[in-house]
């Protein structure tokens, strides 16, 4: 069944919410915050939106399923690991995602003031792009791939893709 958290104010994770299609959580106005420990976790999609901030170290398992993750007036920091088949980060400052157990096993967007990604295996890239910083994204075991029309930049910095294998840039970078 779907699980929908939903606060005016912060919503914290310390326990497990397991999903098995949907997992939604919600801090309109505050921060959602994933406690060391904790786990978030659906079938289908994971919707992880704190208006000021998401933030933790938790584990979002979106194994085979979508993450959508977003952060309006705040920043994107999750330390814990991340799994998830295609996942989209959106904030309004920082974006890091970089644990090196993330793993992405479809295209990963990202937008905020910076962005960081880090995979460990390979990691293909949808449109990423920092207003304001780097952008800087690792694939620990395997290739970066920029997907078809897609874009990575940054508007005021560098740009830096690091493989242990392959970068492979079919887009714009």
């Amino acid at each position: 069944a779907a699980v929908t958290l939903t606060a005016k104010n912060a919503v914290a994770v310390n326990g497990t919410v397991d999903a098995k299609t949907t997992a939604a959580v919600t801090a309109q106005d505050a921060s959602v915050t994933l406690a060391s420990g904790s786990k978030v976790t659906a079938d289908a999609k994971v919707a992880l939106d704190g208006k000021t901030g998401v933030s933790g170290a938790g584990t979002v398992d979106a194994t085979g399923a979508e993450l959508d993750v977003d952060a309006a007036d705040g920043a994107i920091s999750l330390t814990g690991v991340v799994t998830a088949n295609d996942a989209d980060f959106t904030a309004n400052v920082a974006v890091s995602v970089a644990n090196e157990n993330n793993d992405f096993t479809g295209d990963v967007t990202a937008s905020g003031a910076s962005v960081t990604l880090k995979d460990k295996n390979g990691i293909a890239l949808g449109n990423v792009t920092a207003s304001g910083g780097d952008v800087v994204v690792d694939a620990l075991g395997g290739n970066i791939t920029v997907n078809g029309s897609k874009t990575v930049k940054s508007t005021a910095a560098a740009v830096t893709l690091t493989a242990k294998n392959a970068v492979a840039v079919n887009g714009t970078v």
